[in-house]
């Protein structure tokens, strides 16, 4: 047996398939007697390969480049095949199948590839594909994503992207953002301003990358719903200690309008605050001293929540320290 049947490969795909089956229907035994029943064995006749062809073309340097197979044996043998893959005129000695991955290859490169069909009892004549050049392969996005992910209404989004060309070519993005599904904004900007949108509204990016030369697959994002901006407070802690009482109105504004209520989280005992008005009212033990912390929190009817924190001193006045959610 010859040295490239060692390596011969079964192939039942595409054309080679369809052409081996054709042909096959029943098997016949090279030692059957011939029409006249003398028991003179016919002669095996070797495969032929009608042709060669790579797919898909153009060739770009991902995915997977696969040889299909015309061919046919007049004895109706079944049919393997050798391949050897050919690079700028070089053989890839370890590539032996009917596909081939070019992700190592250059943008120019010429590739082919030359196919030997075996019987089982003799090899074909080698027949080699047309050579083909690998094009430019476009750019790709990997990841695709819109931050802040909790955003409120009035945030600036931003697309952020996750991509690259395998060419080493600049890769450009275009945009084009929905808002509840209607396009609301399309090209270079990678940003949108929800500023005037509601809670609930929903919002998504699709991103295409573009080379110096062809663009990429378009990208979509997952939807964002826009969550419930908190209330905010707009008073700074500037409450006034007389005579044993201390008294401060706390004020807030909701972004959406929603009602909102005012709770004390901590204080001194004895401390109040009417939950509608804002108002703090204390009437400071007379062998009070030192100094008292405050934490007042403000929520609106969709679980949205700020606080404020100041102090209280005996004798001076009283500041904010600071406002959080």
């Amino acid at each position: 047996m010859s040295k490239d049947l060692t390596q011969a490969i079964p192939v039942s795909i595409g054309i080679v398939s369809l052409a081996v089956l054709g042909l096959m229907g029943c098997s016949l035994d090279s030692s059957q007697t011939d029409a006249t029943g003398s028991g003179t064995a016919e002669p095996n006749r070797s495969p032929v390969i009608r042709s060669v062809n790579l797919a898909p073309i153009p060739l770009v340097r991902e995915g997977v480049v696969t040889a299909t197979v015309d061919a046919e044996d007049l004895d109706r043998d079944a049919l393997t095949f050798t391949f050897k893959w050919i690079v700028n005129d070089e053989p890839r000695p370890a590539e032996v199948s009917s596909t081939f991955h070019p992700e190592s290859l250059n943008r120019g490169d010429r590739v082919a590839v030359e196919v030997i069909p075996h019987d089982g009892k003799v090899s074909g004549s080698p027949v080699q594909s047309k050579s083909f050049v690998v094009g430019n392969t476009p750019p790709a996005i990997r990841a695709l994503t819109i931050q802040p992910s909790g955003a409120k209404v009035g945030d600036r989004l931003v697309a952020t992207v996750d991509g690259g060309d395998i060419d080493g070519d600049d890769v450009r993005y275009t945009y084009r953002w929905s808002h509840n599904n209607q396009l609301v904004a399309e090209g270079e900007q990678g940003t949108l301003d929800t500023t005037g949108f509601s809670r609930g509204d929903t919002i998504a990016v699709s991103v295409t990358p573009h080379d110096r030369g062809s663009h990429g697959k378009e990208q979509s994002s997952e939807l964002l719903t826009l969550a419930n901006s908190p209330p905010r407070f707009t008073s700074s802690a500037q409450g006034v200690l007389a005579q044993g009482q201390f008294g401060y109105v706390v004020s807030a504004v909701d972004p959406e309008r929603d009602p909102y209520t005012f709770a004390l989280e901590s204080a001194p005992p004895g401390m109040t605050i009417d939950e509608k008005s804002g108002r703090i009212q204390w009437s400071v033990p007379a062998d009070s001293a030192g100094v008292y912390k405050v934490k007042v929190l403000v929520k609106d009817d969709h679980q949205g929540s700020t606080s404020q924190e100041f102090d209280v001193t005996f004798g001076n006045s009283v500041t904010a320290k600071r406002e959080g959610p």
